[in-house]
């Protein structure tokens, strides 16, 4: 399961902040995701680890829209784009059934740190 505080999900080194509708990598970065894209990882990680089915993904993020699967197949591919996860560890597909935020992902010991430094001259 992701860790789950204040309205945050952590997950494979990245922080879903539910309030700003956000995600943060493990360095601070904010990572820009198109407003599907952010939904379809929300919807995932809330759920997680469950298999969610295709039809439930294209209610969440096109609700009261009609859309085939080529478009939710091109969400789940800006993700894992935007994630960097090139191998689908993060964003599992099951054929023919959903996704899943995958389990092995979730890192539930994973804090959210942003380290400043500053540097001074002569």
């Amino acid at each position: 399961m992701p860790a789950i505080t204040h309205d945050t999900i952590s997950f494979a080194g990245f922080v879903l902040d539910l309030e700003r509708a956000e995600v943060r990598n493990s360095a601070g970065q904010r990572v820009e995701l198109r407003p599907q894209a952010y939904a379809l990882l929300r919807h995932l990680a809330i759920e997680a680890p469950r298999l969610v089915s295709k039809d439930e993904l294209m209610l969440a993020v096109w609700p009261g829209v009609v859309v085939t699967d080529d478009s939710l197949t091109q969400c789940v591919k800006h993700l894992r784009e935007a994630l960097g996860d090139h191998a689908h560890h993060i964003v599992q597909t099951e054929a023919r059934r959903g996704y899943r935020l995958c389990c092995d992902a979730v890192d539930d010991t994973a804090e959210f740190r942003q380290e400043i430094r500053f540097a001074t001259t002569s």
